[in-house]
C-alpha cells in the first residue's frame, strides 16, 4: 500500500499523495516521474481522453503548458507505447490507497459531518476481453453523495464473489465513523447480513 511516512495530521496535495504510489518500473523505464505522469493522465481523462493513445496525444499537445504549470522536467512527451507500459506496471492497490487518502484529506478539510456513504456496483463498459476470456470488470464503489466525493473502490471480480462481502470489506477498510448511515442496493438487505 502507501509508504509508512505519511503523517495523518498533515494535509497533502494530490501530487504529494501520487508520489506515494509504488513505482514498479525498472530504473531505465523511469524517464517520466510517476506522480506527474499520473496527474497529467488524470487531466487528460478529465478532458475526454479514453485510451492510451488519447492520453499520449493530450500530453504532446499540451506539453509546453504542462511544463510551465507543473514545472515538469520532461524533454518530450511520452509516446503511446510508454503510456501503455507505464499503466500496465502501476501497483493498483497502492494507487487505490492514494485515492482513498486523498478523499479522506478532502473530507477532513471540508468537515463533512455526518458522512452518509452510499455504495453501488457497476460493470465497466468495454472492460471485457473475449479474445483472452476475461470478463468485464465489476467494481463496487463507495461515495459520499452530499459532497460528491468517491471514497473508495473494490474489484468484485478479484474476490470471485458478489457485492455483499465486498461491501463489508470496503466499509471495514475505509474505517468510517461507527454509526454512519449507509445506503446500498436491496441485494444487501438480508436477515443474516451483519457487519462485524
Amino acid at each position: 500500500m502507501l509508504k509508512q511516512n505519511v503523517h495523518k495530521d498533515k494535509k497533502m496535495t494530490l501530487l504529494e499523495i501520487l508520489g506515494q504510489v509504488t513505482d514498479n518500473r525498472r530504473a531505465q523505464g523511469r524517464r517520466y516521474d510517476l506522480s506527474n505522469f499520473l496527474l497529467v493522465s488524470m487531466l487528460a481523462m478529465l478532458c475526454g481522453s479514453k485510451t492510451y493513445k488519447d492520453i499520449a496525444i493530450f500530453m504532446k499537445a499540451n506539453l509546453a503548458k504542462l511544463k510551465e504549470t507543473l514545472n515538469l522536467k520532461w524533454k518530450s512527451s511520452p509516446k503511446r507505447t510508454m503510456v501503455n507500459d507505464t499503466f500496465k506496471k502501476i501497483d493498483i492497490k497502492s494507487l487505490e490507497g492514494s485515492f482513498r487518502l486523498y478523499s479522506n484529506n478532502l473530507l477532513t478539510t471540508i468537515g463533512a459531518e455526518p458522512i452518509m456513504p452510499s455504495m453501488d456496483g457497476k460493470t465497466l463498459r468495454g472492460s471485457y476481453d473475449h479474445k483472452n476470456g476475461e470478463k468485464a470488470l465489476h467494481i463496487l464503489m463507495a461515495f459520499c453523495g452530499n459532497n460528491k466525493l468517491i471514497l473508495g473502490h473494490v474489484n468484485v471480480n478479484e474476490d470471485k464473489t458478489n457485492e455483499i462481502p465486498c461491501a463489508q470489506k470496503l466499509i471495514s477498510e475505509l474505517g468510517l465513523v461507527e454509526g454512519s448511515v449507509y445506503t446500498l442496493d436491496a441485494l444487501h438487505c438480508q436477515k443474516k447480513l451483519l457487519l462485524k
